[in-house]
This record gives C-alpha cells, structure tokens and sequence, in this order.
C-alpha cells in the first residue's frame, strides 16, 4: 500500500508530508525504500505522494520536492531482481579482470 502520511499540530497546521509503503513489516518511508534496497539516486528530493504504480510495482509516479525546491512531478523505475543480479554481476567482472 502506497500513501501520504500528514503530520499535524493541529487541525489547521501542516507540519509536512511524506509518501510511505506499508506492507508486512509495517510502515517504511518509501524514499528509504528506494535508496536503502534498490539503490535508487534521491538526492535533493522530498517523496510527498505516489499517484500510480503499474501491476509489476516496477514503476511509481508522483508528486516530489526536486533539488531546486520546487514541486515536480516524478517517475521512479524500480529494477526488476533479475536486472539487479545482473548488474551486481556486471560490477564483478572487472574486478576479476583486473586480477589475472
């Protein structure tokens, strides 16, 4: 379940918003998600709602603060687990390389 968390001082007052994820293990923030298991680049960026995400939940689009401060819109493409053994494996082979 994707959704904005609002936290309020009181019923008039806004003190900021966030997107979130909840799900098994309870509510994360999903811009932790993002950076902390996929390795996506946030950087300057603030998650405020997620709008859509496609069936597969490989792509999320919604509303952000960017780095300039200002409200954009955002897409965030999620690699599939295939895609990231793939590229793990792609960072190894210089390494390997590099030895012999």
């Amino acid at each position: 379940v994707l959704g904005p968390w609002r936290g309020m001082l009181t019923m008039a007052v806004v003190l900021g918003a966030q997107a979130f994820l909840f799900g098994d293990g309870g509510i994360r923030a999903l811009e932790d998600e993002l950076v902390d298991v996929y390795g996506l680049d946030l950087t300057g960026w603030s998650l405020l709602n997620v709008y859509d995400i496609t069936s597969d939940g490989t792509t999320m689009t919604g509303l952000g603060v960017g780095p300039g401060g200002t409200s954009q819109a955002f897409v965030a493409v999620i690699p599939e687990p295939a895609t990231l053994t793939l590229l793990a494996l792609g960072a190894l082979i210089p390494l390997r390389r590099r030895r012999g």
